[in-house]
C-alpha cells in the first residue's frame, strides 16, 4: 500500500509573512473538570463516591492491563491488548467472560477457502451477503472465533465438510473491542475434523473509506453516480465479511457478486461467463461469479462495483492489464497503462518468477483513504497516483503515478505472493516495494534519475524521524488493530526502503536479486518474517564466495531503532572511525524513552563504510565497522598516500551520518567552491545533509554547514537544492521570532538569486531541470523574491482574463502566489476552477492554493469546507490542513481547528491519522509556550502514543536549539556582511 499523498505535499508556505507570536492566540480551554455535587446527605454522596470509584478500579482490571500507548479517540480510547478476559454482555441481560483473551486469534482453528456472495445495492446503500468457510481443526476446541465488526449476522449453521451432518451452535458471543465473534459448540471438535460454517449477514454500505464503502463522483451530465468498492488492509476485511482477519490466515476465496445490471463488477480474478439475471422486488440483477483466487491474505480481497470505462493491453507474457476510470477520465490513463506494461515485464525478469495471475486492473477510485493498494489483480489507486493528462499535469504528478504504479506492481510479489507472518514485519512489504519502486521506475524512465532522487524522499526523509528517542525499530511487537495503523509511517516505508538499497550497496544487485528469488520461491503463497529474508540472502552469499552473514549484519538494523553517527578522522595516513547513535537532542533522550526501547544491541550496528578520497576519487573502497571491536567501537584504517580529503558513505547509499574532523571539513568545503563536480548530486547533498543534520543535533556548530551552503550559488542540480533548501526552510522557521530572521532570509535569498535567473520561468528542460525551477522559485516567492509578486500575478490574471493556460510545472508556484498576493477575486476564480476541473493532479494544485491566502475568512472558509464532503473530498481534508498550517498568517486557525475537531477527524480517518494530524499542526512550534501548548492538550486526550511523544520531542529540540544557536548565527552573518 501506498499511504495517502500528505508527504507529498510542499512543505513550502507561500506565505511570506510571519504572524507567528506566542500570546497571539487565545489559550484554550482543553480540559474541563465536572465537580460532584451533593446533596446534603453528604455521607451518602460520599458513599455512592467511593463505590463508583470501586466500580471503576474493577471494571478497569477486567477490561485491561497497565498500557503503554493510548490515546482518547472520541468516545473510544486505543490501547494495548488487554490479558484479562473480557465479559461480554448477552441478549436475555446475563453477561459471562468471552471465550479468548487476545486480540490475535487462536491457532486451533484454520481456514482454506471462503465463499463470499454478496448482493450490493447501490440505490439503497445496502449489503444481503453469506459467507462459507471450510476451514480445518487442528487440536480440539468448543469454540470458533473469527473476527466481524459491524456486520449484523442473521443466521447461520454448522456441518462437516465430508458426512454434511450438523454440528449444534449453542451461543453467540460478540466482543467488539476487539471485532471478534465466538461460536459456542455443542460438543468439541476433534482435530483434523473439516468443517464449513455457513454465515448469513447484511450491513449498510459507508461512506467511511474503510472495509467495503461507496463512493461517488458526478458525471458529465452533473448527475452523481455511486460506486462500492474495499480498502482492506490492514484490518478492515472483517467488516465486509466474517473472516480470520490475520495475514497469516492464508485461503482460496470464491466471490459471486450480485450487482444492478447496468453495472460492472471486478475482483481479484476474472468472472466467469456467462452471466445470470435476477429480478427482484422492481431490481434488474445480475450476477458475477468469479474464478477462485490462488491462497492469500484476507486484506488483499478486493470488490468493485462501478459504471466505470477501461483501456487494456497485453504484457509479453499474456498478462491481461486493463485501468479502469469514469468515462470523463478515461483518455487519462493510458501512461499508467502503458508503464505497467513494460514494469510487469521488467519485474518478471527481476524476479525470475512469473506474475501469478491471468489478469491485472488497475482502478481509479473517487474517494480513496491510502495512495493506493496491491490488492491481488486488482490494484485501487487515489486519482491522483494512477490518472496523468499530458496537457495539465506537471512533471512531479507524472512521475508520481510511475512511482505509485512501480510500487504496487513489486507488492504483487513482495507482500502477494509471500506475505509477512505478523504486522510486527510490516516492512518487509513496504520497505521492500518502496525500493523496488525506484528501480521499476528507473527503468521505464531512466532519465529522471531516480537513484539520486531517493535518497531525497527516502534516506533523508527516514533520518529524520528515526533522530528521535522516541523513534521504533522496523521490527516491533503490536496486537492492538490500531496500533497497527500506526505502523504505516516512514519507518516502514522510507527506512525500510534505505536499508535494503545499503544491503544492495554490499551485497552487489545481482547477488540480491538472486537472494530474493530464493526467498519468494522458498515461501510462495505462504508467510514469511524478516529472518527468513536474511537467511536466504545470506546463503546466496555464501554461494557467491562473499561468505556475508546478513542475518548478523542486518539485525542491528532492523531490531533497533536509529542509526549511528561515524566519526572520522585522521592522523597522517590512519583513518580512525568510531560510532554512536546519533540523536537530535542527547541532552533529552530520557524524556522521550520508556524501558522498552533499551537495545539488546547496545545501540551498535555493523556498518557498510564506503569512502574515497582526493587521491583517487572514482576508486570507492568498502570497510568494515564491525560491533565486535574494541569497547570504545573505534577501528582504524590505513590510507593510500595523504589524501587532502576523504569522502564516506558514497552517494548516501548507507543509513548513517558522518562526522568529519575539521580539517576534512574544511578541504571538503574548499572543494564545493572551486570544483563541485568532482562529487556527484547525491554525494553533494548527502554531505549538506549530514552538515545541517550534524548542527541541528548539537554534534557541530552551525557554521560548518552555513560555510559549506555557500557554494549553492554555483549548484545547477535539483537534487542538492532541494535538500538545502529544505534545511534552510527549517532553519528560518526556527528562527522566525528572533531578531536574526531577516538578515538570515536576506541571505537565503542571495544565494538562490543567481540560480533564479538562470533557471528562469520558462517550462523547459530535463525532467530534474523542471523540479528545479518549480523547488527554486517556490523558496524565492516564499522569501519576498522582488520579481516573484509581479511575474505570478500576470500570469495568473492572464488565464483569470484571457484563458491563458499556466505551464504545468508552474502552476504550484503560480496559483498558490497569486492567491497570497491576491484578493478575493483570485480566491473565487481558483475555488470555481478547483470544482470544474477534471484533472485530479490540477484538483490538488488548486486546493493547495487556496490555503495560502493572506484573508482570515477565506481560511476559516477552506478549513469549513474541509470538513464538508460535497465540498472537498473526504481524502482530501489533510491538503488543507497541512496548507493552513505552512501559511504563516494562519497557522494558528489550524491548530485552534484541529483542536475542536480531533475527535471528528480521528472518526474519519481512523488511527493512522494521528502520526499525520501531530505533524502537521506542530511542525512549526519553536517556544516554550508552543510545548506548553501542545503538552496541556495531549495531556487532555491522555495521550502516549509514539506521534505525541514525537511531536513533543521536536518542539522541545526546536526550543532548545535556538536558545544555544541564535548568537552563532548571528555573528556568522555579521562576519557574512563584513567580508
Amino acid at each position: 500500500m501506498v499511504d495517502a499523498e500528505v508527504d507529498d505535499i510542499s512543505f513550502l508556505s507561500a506565505s511570506g509573512e510571519s504572524m507567528k507570536h506566542g500570546g497571539n492566540y487565545e489559550q484554550m480551554g482543553i480540559s474541563h473538570t465536572r465537580q460532584l455535587v451533593c446533596s446534603q446527605r453528604k455521607a451518602t454522596c460520599v458513599a455512592l463516591a467511593a463505590a463508583a470509584v470501586i466500580l471503576a478500579v474493577a471494571m478497569i482490571s477486567a477490561f485491561s492491563r497497565p498500557t503503554i500507548e493510548h490515546c482518547h479517540i472520541g468516545n473510544n480510547s486505543l490501547h494495548d491488548a488487554t490479558q484479562a478476559k473480557p465479559i461480554v454482555g448477552l441478549a436475555d441481560g446475563t453477561s459471562e467472560p468471552f471465550p479468548w483473551r487476545s486480540t490475535r486469534l487462536p491457532r486451533t482453528i484454520r481456514p482454506s477457502q471462503y465463499d463470499i456472495h454478496l448482493q450490493i445495492n447501490l440505490t439503497e446503500f445496502h449489503v444481503n451477503a453469506s459467507v462459507s468457510i471450510v476451514m480445518q481443526v487442528s487440536e480440539p476446541t468448543e469454540y470458533i472465533i473469527l473476527h466481524s465488526n459491524n456486520l449484523t449476522i442473521t443466521s447461520y449453521y454448522l456441518k462437516s465438510h465430508k458426512t454434511l451432518r450438523k454440528i449444534a451452535i449453542t451461543k453467540l458471543l460478540f466482543y467488539k473491542r476487539w471485532n471478534l465473534v465466538a461460536f459456542r459448540l455443542q460438543r468439541a471438535l476433534y482435530a483434523n475434523e473439516e468443517l464449513d460454517l455457513t454465515i448469513e449477514y447484511n450491513m449498510p454500505l459507508r461512506d467511511k473509506l474503510t472495509g467495503l464503502y461507496r463512493s461517488s463522483y458526478v458525471d458529465d451530465d452533473g448527475k452523481k453516480r455511486y460506486i462500492a468498492t474495499t480498502q482492506f488492509e490492514p484490518n478492515s476485511a472483517r467488516e465486509a465479511f466474517p473472516c480470520f482477519d490475520e495475514p497469516a490466515f492464508k485461503a482460496v476465496f470464491a466471490i459471486q457478486i450480485i450487482r444492478d445490471k447496468g453495472l460492472v463488477s471486478l475482483s481479484n480474478k476474472p468472472a466467469e461467463p456467462p452471466h445470470q439475471f435476477l429480478k427482484d422486488e422492481g431490481f434488474d440483477w445480475e450476477v458475477d461469479v468469479f474464478r477462485q483466487t490462488p491462497k492469500m491474505s484476507t486484506y488483499l480481497v478486493a470488490i468493485i462495483v462501478c459504471d466505470f470505462k477501461s483501456k487494456s493491453d497485453i504484457t509479453g507474457n499474456n498478462v491481461q492489464v486493463a485501468v479502469y476510470a469514469p468515462k470523463a477520465k478515461i483518455d487519462q490513463v493510458d501512461f499508467a497503462l502503458n508503464i505497467t506494461i513494460k514494469i510487469l515485464d521488467f519485474y518478471e525478469d527481476f524476479f525470475q518468477i512469473r506474475y501469478q495471475l491471468q489478469k491485472l486492473d488497475l482502478i481509479a477510485i473517487p474517494d480513496f483513504k491510502a495512495g493506493a493498494m496491491e490488492n491481488w489483480g486488482m490494484v485501487t489507486y487515489r486519482e491522483t497516483a494512477i490518472l496523468y493528462n499530458e496537457n495539465e499535469s506537471s512533471s512531479a504528478a507524472q512521475e508520481r503515478v510511475a512511482i505509485v504504479v512501480a510500487h504496487e506492481l513489486a507488492h504483487q510479489w513482495f507482500g502477494n505472493l509471500v506475505t509477512m507472518d505478523w504486522w510486527s514485519d510490516l516492512w518487509l512489504n513496504e520497505g521492500f516495494a518502496s525500493f523496488v519502486e525506484f528501480l521499476g521506475t528507473d527503468h521505464v524512465k531512466p532519465e529522471w534519475n531516480m537513484m539520486d532522487q531517493f535518497v531525497l524522499t527516502e534516506t533523508q526523509v527516514a533520518m529524520v524521524t528515526d533522530a528521535l528517542a522516541s523513534s521504533r525499530p522496523l521490527t516491533v511487537e503490536v496486537n492492538d488493530a490500531d496500533e497497527i495503523d500506526l505502523l504505516f509511517d516512514s519507518i516502514s516505508y522510507q527506512k525500510g526502503a534505505a536499508i535494503l538499497n545499503m544491503l544492495q550497496g554490499f551485497l552487489t544487485l545481482p547477488i540480491l536479486k538472486k537472494g530474493l528469488t530464493r526467498y519468494l520461491t522458498l515461501h510462495e503463497f505462504g508467510n514469511a518474517k524478516t529472518s527468513d529474508l536474511w537467511d536466504a540472502l545470506t546463503q546466496v552469499s555464501r554461494e557467491q564466495q562473499q561468505n556475508l552473514d546478513v542475518v548478523t549484519i542486518m539485525n542491528s538494523w532492523t531490531q533497533q531503532m536509529g542509526y549511528p553517527v561515524v566519526t572520522i578522522s585522521r592522523q597522517g595516513n590512519v583513518l580512525k572511525a568510531r560510532q554512536q547513535r546519533f540523536l537530535l537532542n542527547q541532552d533529552t533522550v530520557t524524556n522521550f524513552t520508556r524501558p522498552q526501547d533499551e537495545s539488546s544491541y547496545g545501540y551498535v550496528w555493523n556498518i557498510p563504510i564506503t569512502y574515497y578520497t582526493e587521491s583517487h576519487p572514482s576508486d570507492v573502497q568498502l570497510i568494515w565497522m564491525n560491533r565486535n571491536t574494541e569497547l570504545n567501537f573505534a577501528d582504524n584504517f590505513n590510507l593510500d598516500g595523504n589524501p587532502e580529503w576523504i569522502k564516506a558513505n558514497v552517494n548516501q547509499t548507507g543509513f548513517y551520518r558522518v562526522k568529519y574532523d575539521q580539517k576534512n571539513w574544511d578541504a571538503l568545503i574548499r572543494l564545493l567552491k572551486s570544483n563541485h563536480h568532482v562529487l556527484s548530486p547525491a554525494d553533494r547533498s548527502g554531505l549538506l545533509d549530514d552538515a545541517f543534520s550534524l548542527s541541528f543535533g548539537f554534534y557541530v556548530a552551525p557554521k560548518v554547514a552555513l560555510d559549506m551552503s555557500e557554494y549553492l550559488s554555483e549548484e545547477r542540480d535539483y537534487v542538492p537544492w532541494q535538500t538545502a533548501l529544505q534545511h534552510y526552510y527549517k532553519l528560518l522557521v526556527l528562527c522566525e521570532e528572533k531578531p536574526i530572521y531577516r538578515p538570515l532570509k536576506k541571505y537565503v535569498l542571495e544565494l538562490l538569486s543567481p540560480v533564479v535567473t538562470y533557471i528562469g520561468w520558462q517550462d523547459t528542460g530535463s525532467h530534474l531541470d523542471k523540479y528545479l525551477r518549480s523547488t527554486v522559485m517556490r523558496h524565492a516567492c516564499w522569501l519576498d523574491h522582488p520579481d516573484c509578486k509581479v511575474k505570478v500575478l500576470s500570469m495568473f490574471r492572464a488565464w483569470m482574463v484571457n484563458g491563458t493556460k499556466i505551464a504545468p510545472n508552474l502552476r504550484s508556484v503560480v496559483y498558490g502566489n497569486a492567491i497570497k498576493y491576491g484578493g478575493d477575486e483570485e480566491w473565487e476564480f481558483a475555488y470555481k476552477q478547483y470544482q470544474d476541473t477534471r484533472t485530479p493532479s490540477e484538483k490538488k494544485e488548486l486546493l493547495q492554493a487556496l490555503t495560502t491566502t493572506t484573508d482570515m475568512w477565506h481560511i476559516t472558509q477552506i478549513l469549513d469546507y474541509s470538513l464538508q464532503p460535497e465540498k472537498i473530498r473526504k481524502q482530501d481534508m489533510f491538503f488543507v490542513l497541512i496548507g493552513v498550517a505552512n501559511n504563516r498568517l494562519a497557522r494558528w486557525h489550524v491548530w485552534r481547528f484541529v483542536q475542536s475537531s480531533w475527535d471528528t477527524i480521528i472518526d474519519i480517518y481512523g488511527a493512522s491519522s494521528y502520526n499525520t494530524l501531530l505533524k502537521i499542526t506542530t511542525q512549526h512550534f519553536t517556544t516554550e509556550f508552543d510545548y506548553n501548548e501542545l503538552n496541556r492538550f495531549l495531556m487532555s486526550r491522555n495521550c502516549t502514543l509514539r506521534a505525541a511523544r514525537q511531536a513533543l520531542e521536536l518542539v522541545r529540540h526546536s526550543v532548545e536549539w535556538v536558545d544555544r544557536n541564535e548568537e552563532l548565527i548571528e555573528k556568522w552573518l555579521r562576519d557574512k556582511s563584513r567580508m
